[in-house]
């Protein structure tokens, strides 16, 4: 493997670049992403707020095996990623009028436990209670099984709370699920539809779809987890089918980036008016839980919004709005400053190396404001 890996690295630094002519310097980071973190591919788009022509650079490989090389129009899973998205429309709903925040998840779940205590607001912040799903069996022991989102919906359903609705914030993919029921049971329509036809299409999302076990995607990049050093193996078996409105969208970064636009298709979102500070909890507490990446370069807190996430970083005078995905195989990231109005997207097809990308995404914004300082 060692050999081919030293063939892998030495064509990736020769693969051209896909970018527009405005250019932030994207080939030094996106190379220095791939030595350092052994990822066999990337691609990187960064976005100002209100313009249409995203800069793309696409580096290394899609497929290992072949030799096949990643390109700005490669597809990866984008797991979490999709919550954004989940949270726009069900916000979209709500400045509709066709859903109310305080509406109790029982009016959509009748059978769930506590279900007239959790509001729509509670499962927007993952403040519900919610236990985390991929820990409930059946669904944990056997997950490359295509269980069907209300087939684990009814099994939420029946499990008790781990805490009081509003009390605590704690990240459950069951809070987003729920949430893509909602989208179903109020507009009447597929989630994949509402996704494709009110926030994709519009804002020029050409590669993004739900993802499934059974269809051919044109242009898929492979997916791969972390061996030893220098080596890569296969993602552990996992169908794209029970994510749903939680993790199962596949695109490009090119697309993730096109979410510093959802103003055009939300009044009121995050990217347009971004938090000044965590959010708070019932008592009035803030929600901040600290995290630490791989070195002491990435030590930030991060606070649950709707459907993204606060980061403010601890050694540099930075906040950023976003969110983090992945899915056996893959890593993505989708980070806003609001100082710049600028937006970075990153996606790779090593699951194992997410914090690498989100520092990756935040050395994008930090160039950002270095430029836009000399202007």
């Amino acid at each position: 493997m060692s050999g081919l890996r030293a063939l892998t690295w030495g064509l990736a630094l020769l693969l051209p670049s896909v970018a527009s002519a405005t250019s932030l310097d994207l080939v030094t980071p996106a190379d220095d992403f791939l030595k350092e973190s052994g990822a066999p591919g990337v691609e990187v788009s960064v976005l100002e707020r209100g313009k249409d022509r995203p800069q793309t650079l696409a580096r290394g490989f899609a497929c290992v095996e072949n030799s096949v090389p990643m390109r700005a129009d490669s597809v990866m899973k984008l797991g979490s990623v999709t919550k954004v998205f989940t949270g726009l429309r069900i916000r979209m709903l709500i400045e509709e009028g066709k859903l109310a925040e305080d509406a109790p998840l029982s009016r959509f779940v009748p059978e769930q436990v506590r279900g007239d205590e959790i509001t729509v607001r509670h499962l927007l912040t993952h403040t519900s209670g919610l236990p985390e799903m991929l820990g409930l069996e059946p669904f944990a022991s056997n997950m490359a099984h295509p269980w069907t989102p209300r087939e684990i919906a009814a099994v939420i359903a029946k499990q008790p709370l781990d805490f009081a609705p509003g009390s605590a914030q704690r990240y459950s993919n069951s809070n987003y699920l729920m949430l893509g029921r909602i989208v179903e049971i109020v507009t009447g329509e597929p989630f994949d539809r509402e996704i494709r036809q009110r926030i994709a299409t519009p804002l020029g999302m050409r590669h993004l779809s739900m993802g499934d076990d059974e269809t051919v995607v044109r242009k898929a990049a492979c997916g791969y987890a972390g061996g030893k050093p220098g080596e890569l193996k296969r993602p552990m078996m996992a169908s794209l089918v029970p994510p749903m409105a939680t993790g199962n969208l596949i695109g490009t970064s090119e697309d993730i980036v096109r979410l510093v636009n959802q103003g055009r298709v939300l009044r009121h979102n995050l990217i347009d008016s971004p938090p000044q500070g965590p959010w708070r909890l019932a008592d009035g507490s803030p929600a901040v839980k600290p995290q630490h990446g791989p070195d002491q370069g990435l030590e930030f807190d991060q606070s649950l919004l709707e459907g993204m996430t606060l980061f403010r970083f601890d050694d540099r005078p930075l906040s950023l709005v976003g969110k983090a995905g992945m899915f056996p195989g893959f890593a993505a990231w989708f980070l806003y400053d609001p100082q710049t109005r600028t937006a970075v997207a990153v996606t790779t097809n090593l699951e194992t190396k997410s914090m690498e990308a989100m520092r990756l995404g935040v050395r994008v914004l930090e160039a950002q404001r270095r430029a836009k300082a000399v202007r």
